[in-house]
């Protein structure tokens, strides 16, 4: 009886240790593939900001899937598009990873002018939705983002 007890606690810490293991890797999978930005706020030192401009402005991610046993980060593409009041059509490649039990949503873009880091918190991810925030202060504000996005 001893025995069975032992190997029926043993067998529940593995599962565990595995589950808490494929969180992030989970998240990875959901990713994969083309997101459009479908919502959002911007709020700045509390106060919500509303834009008042009249733009087609349309952003979308395209994340590849990568195997966290193989890589730590994967490959993103952001390409931002409109055609009024400016036109412009701009794809950044940029990395990210996920992590802290599908938690944390990083990404880095590179270019020839700056790197930008950004961490963000996981504010939900499903098959179909994915909403993440993240906080950065210019000067003396601080400004919040949050970002909805809805999978293609």
């Amino acid at each position: 009886m001893k025995n069975l007890v032992k190997g029926a606690f043993f067998a529940v810490l593995v599962t565990l240790f595995l589950a808490s293991c494929n969180k992030d890797q989970g998240c990875i999978n959901k990713l994969e593939g083309t997101w459009t930005v479908t919502g959002g706020t911007t709020t700045v030192n509390g106060t919500a900001v509303v834009d008042t401009t009249t733009t087609d402005a349309s952003s979308t991610f395209t994340f590849t899937k990568f195997k966290l046993n193989d890589a730590t980060e994967g490959a993103l593409s952001i390409r931002n598009t409109a055609t009024t009041p400016v036109a412009f059509d701009v794809t950044t490649a940029a990395q990210y990873r996920v992590s802290d039990d599908c938690g944390k949503f990083w990404w880095s873009v590179n270019d020839t002018t700056t790197t930008d880091d950004i961490t963000a918190d996981i504010t939900s991810l499903t098959s179909s939705n994915f909403e993440y925030t993240y906080s950065e202060t210019i000067g003396s504000d601080n400004y919040v983002y949050t970002v909805i996005l809805t999978k293609d």
